[in-house]
């Protein structure tokens, strides 16, 4: 790993282009040394328990979505995989509602780094002062968090130019 950070300190180093840094589920899990909900499907798999248990669903509806869930990842189906996230988003009330808000602060909300999980954020960090730009699709707080910056969505379109 050190080898790859040396030729980006370098690209930097000698003013080529930008770089950008997507980084997504793999980095939450190795900084939180695997933590389920920092993956999708833990986190997919801990919402359907939490809706089963605040909402008091019947227990079919869970054996239901987790079997529902099970078929779509072991037939690599993204739609059947989505449609689950869509019903744990639907019987929380939508992304607005406070059961929603939630479920998210109880689940990736309460990621934190191990000791030996924070080297990648700290690697990280290192390129965002170097001036690389880091973008992430996860949900967790841990990069904003480790690099002290405020997270933007895709809707901040016009402050993430800046």
């Amino acid at each position: 790993m050190k080898a790859g950070l040396n030729e980006l300190i370098l690209a930097l180093a000698n003013g080529r282009r930008p770089l950008v840094a997507v980084v997504g589920a793999g980095v939450s899990l190795a900084a939180t040394a695997g933590d389920p909900v920092a993956s999708w499907v833990g986190l997919l798999r801990h919402g359907l328990h939490f809706c089963a248990r605040e909402l008091e669903l019947e227990e079919g509806w869970l054996s239901s979505e987790l079997a529902r869930l099970n078929a779509g990842l072991s037939m690599d189906s993204i739609a059947e995989v989505l449609s689950v996230a869509d019903s744990i988003v639907s019987a929380l009330g939508g992304e607005g509602n406070a059961k929603y808000k939630k479920w998210l602060e109880l689940s990736v909300g309460q990621l934190e780094p191990k000791a030996k999980g924070r080297v990648i954020l700290d690697v990280l960090r290192e390129l965002s002062q170097r001036g690389v730009i880091v973008a992430t699709t996860n949900y967790d707080g841990l990069l904003s968090r480790h690099l002290d910056m405020p997270p933007l969505s895709w809707g901040d379109y016009a402050q993430s130019c800046q």
